[in-house]
């Protein structure tokens, strides 16, 4: 039996960094990172659960908006450099695309 395919949410700030000429690896990685993406739509229900999380976890407002979002369209993994690499939120995982391996 094959597992569901991932579904990965991608912070604003890698989409920066893909038009940025000056970003040198980080535009390569975040290039790379673009071929896999998703969306969701923002309505008053996203504003008020991203201030739940962002009073719940002490985040920064726009982390918190950025998380719900991922957690709502059904992603595993959220690729961002703004909030702790490995941090869990349910079935949710940050991960720093930046970070060497």
């Amino acid at each position: 039996m094959s597992s569901p395919a991932e579904l990965v949410f991608i912070d604003a700030n890698i989409l920066v960094y893909a038009y940025d000429p000056d970003e040198g690896a980080r535009r390569d990685a975040a290039v790379a990172i673009l071929a896999k993406w998703c969306s969701t739509n923002t309505d008053t229900q996203l504003i008020v659960s991203a201030s739940m999380l962002d009073e719940r976890h002490k985040l920064q407002w726009w982390d918190a908006i950025v998380l719900e979002g991922a957690l709502r369209s059904g992603a595993t993994t959220l690729l961002s450099e703004d909030m702790r690499h490995g941090q869990r939120f349910g079935l949710l995982t940050v991960r720093n695309p930046f970070l060497e391996n």
